[in-house]
């Protein structure tokens, strides 16, 4: 009877075998699955993409939209993109409460009538440089610029602005007496040179009589408030 070797069916693997085995592993996962970022522009009118290569169909892609490459496996790419939603349309979407909006400030009266009073002193009495009220004193200041005139035009003027300011104001912003600055009546000097102040109660008395009668109820300085006629 006859005797012989069978040749052992286990295959024993060397390094160089394990080594060539390993670079042909990588280069076929490089193959199936290229981990390469780039970005890719759609070059047809439209183009369907899906849950996995000949998968199921989640939607399209127009005309020109970009895509940001993650992956390829063959011809399939792997992208990501970036958009905006309804986000009404989407389960589980909450409304933000969106702020208040921010009422402006509401404007005071003498804010409200500054136009207007501008314009009656332009036309009327010289270039108006400003109003405002002193909260302290309860007294509105009247600033302008007059053109070169006489002394008693001045005065007359001066009667005639506090007259306005009263007419226009009186029960809308809460003041005792009205200032009146100028520059001087020569036409030079800083506006604030000449001053006449009067309480509301004289204006209506006098403001409409005899300057001469006015004056002797108002406080008048020529010199800035240096000296004052009372």
């Amino acid at each position: 009877m006859s005797r012989f070797c069978r040749k052992s069916a286990v295959r024993v693997w060397g390094p160089a075998s394990v080594l060539v085995l390993a670079s042909g592993l990588a280069a076929l996962a490089a193959k199936l699955e290229l981990e390469e970022e780039g970005i890719y522009t759609v070059e047809t009118s439209v183009e369907n993409f899906r849950d996995a290569p000949n998968g199921q169909k989640l939607g399209t892609l127009l005309k020109d939209v970009e895509i940001e490459r993650i992956s390829r496996k063959g011809e399939w790419v792997r992208f990501r993109i970036e958009g905006w939603i309804w986000g009404p349309s989407l389960q589980g979407f909450a409304a933000e409460e969106e702020p208040p909006e921010e009422r402006a400030a509401p404007r005071l009266p003498l804010q409200d009538n500054m136009p207007q009073i501008k314009r009656r002193v332009n036309e009327k009495l010289g270039v108006y440089y400003g109003i405002n009220l002193d909260p302290d004193l309860q007294r509105l200041v009247l600033r302008f610029r007059i053109p070169k005139i006489e002394r008693a035009a001045l005065e007359r003027r001066q009667m005639a602005a506090q007259r306005e300011v009263v007419a226009i104001l009186e029960g809308k912003v809460a003041f005792d007496s009205v200032r009146i600055e100028t520059n001087r009546p020569d036409g030079g000097g800083q506006v604030g040179a000449e001053i006449a102040e009067t309480r509301v109660g004289d204006i209506h008395r006098y403001g409409d009589g005899a300057v001469e009668e006015w004056k002797a109820h108002t406080r008048i300085t020529t010199d800035g408030g240096k000296t004052w006629s009372q």
